[in-house]
């Protein structure tokens, strides 16, 4: 025997009110949920931003010659923000300097990057470079790895480096 089980009766009011509130409930979570991937997708941007400008620091940093150091430190400046800036432009004609007299000759290769720290507006990114370094007249290369932990943070649109250093 079946159960008679009788449920109320919905005025014409009644269904279409429901039917809004579900319609509004849908779009509400279709929005949001367009809101979450856009804003994660803007992060996504910002964070491969962030490991170009690493990613680039250091193979600026691991690729020299005489003929191009003076082009590969100007690149480099325009990489870096605040008290770091400053310590590079303290240094970087010392560094031409001896790039110049040792007639070093170095080829940087990019293995991987990580980015370590993220939030939006800082960034901490981890570089593991190989470079074959030549000195002098020399065509002997010796090969070397390297890694670096970059420091970023976010200025307006662009992603600045605030410190760098070589890591074990």
């Amino acid at each position: 025997m079946k159960p008679n089980i009788k449920l109320p009766k919905l005025s014409g009011l009644d269904s279409r009110t429901a039917l809004f509130v579900v319609t509004l409930a849908a779009v509400a979570a279709i929005v949001w949920q367009g809101m979450v991937w856009y804003q994660d997708r803007q992060d996504d941007d910002r964070r491969d931003e962030a490991v170009a400008v690493a990613r680039d620091q250091v193979l600026d940093l691991t690729t020299l010659d005489s003929e191009t150091i003076d082009d590969k430190l100007e690149a480099m400046g325009k990489r870096l923000s605040g008290d770091f800036k400053r310590q590079f432009d303290g240094f970087a004609d010392t560094f031409a300097d001896v790039v110049n007299e040792d007639k070093i000759r170095a080829t940087g290769e990019v293995k991987s990057v990580a980015v370590d720290q993220y939030d939006g507006e800082t960034a901490v990114v981890l570089v593991a470079t190989s470079a074959e370094v030549a000195h002098g007249k020399s065509d002997k290369t010796t090969a070397k790895n390297y890694r670096v932990r970059v420091e970023l943070d976010r200025n307006g649109d662009r992603w600045l480096i605030t410190g760098m250093e070589f890591v074990a």
